[in-house]
């Protein structure tokens, strides 16, 4: 922050202004919680940690472990492979917690789908802005792009398959927003019916987007 050698007085004097700020916040802050929190607000604390730290920092990880391991063995890692898995108990400690019941777990799971789809939505939206390649493509892509139907991207490729991602995870937020409605209303909702399209070809179809 202060340490950085391109910031002029300005950003300098407001760098410091907000780091009294957090300084001021922390120092006021009660040390010990007064009231337990429940399962969503630890999931919402969860949520936090995700987008503030990990959700740029295991990436860079990631770019990291693959460039060392191409420079010492040679080899870069499969696009598929996973070198660090996570998981939480948060709202699916049922072991005896009263107030964990089946409805909360749906509820923070819920709400743990929605904030993942909405920033998996915006990274998406970002890299269809920058990619806006229209030749050299891989006989994979063109045969993903072409299942693709009522897109309004015909020459890029990556964008006719981001685009439908985009669509997608658009329908995600939703059903997550209004399956959680209808949760914290006490209300049923069947799942399957809502997420199972009629037919296959229903999953690459623009203009009939289906959750994810």
């Amino acid at each position: 922050m202060l340490d950085e050698p391109n910031l002029n007085e300005f950003q300098k004097r407001e760098t410091e202004a907000s780091i009294r700020r957090t300084i001021a916040s922390l120092w006021g802050s009660d040390e010990i919680r007064r009231a337990k929190p429940t399962p969503t607000q630890e999931a919402a604390g969860g949520i936090a940690i995700i987008e503030s730290v990990l959700w740029d920092a295991f990436p860079a990880f990631c770019r990291k472990l693959d460039d060392v391991v191409e420079n010492k063995l040679k080899k870069k890692l499969p696009p598929d492979v996973v070198p660090v898995k996570f998981a939480s108990w948060i709202g699916g400690d049922r072991d005896g917690n009263p107030n964990v019941t089946p409805l909360v777990t749906r509820e923070v799971v819920m709400t743990l789908r929605l904030r993942a789809a909405k920033l998996l939505y915006d990274d998406m939206q970002e890299l269809y802005d920058e990619i806006a390649i229209s030749k050299s493509f891989s006989p994979e892509m063109l045969a993903l792009s072409d299942m693709i139907v009522g897109s309004k991207d015909h020459i890029e490729k990556y964008r006719r398959v981001l685009g439908h991602l985009i669509l997608r995870m658009h329908a995600t937020i939703k059903f997550c927003e209004d399956s959680l409605d209808l949760i914290k209303q006490g209300k049923p909702f069947d799942y399957a019916k809502i997420v199972s399209p009629s037919s296959q070809s229903d999953f690459y179809d623009d203009n009939n987007p289906q959750p994810i």
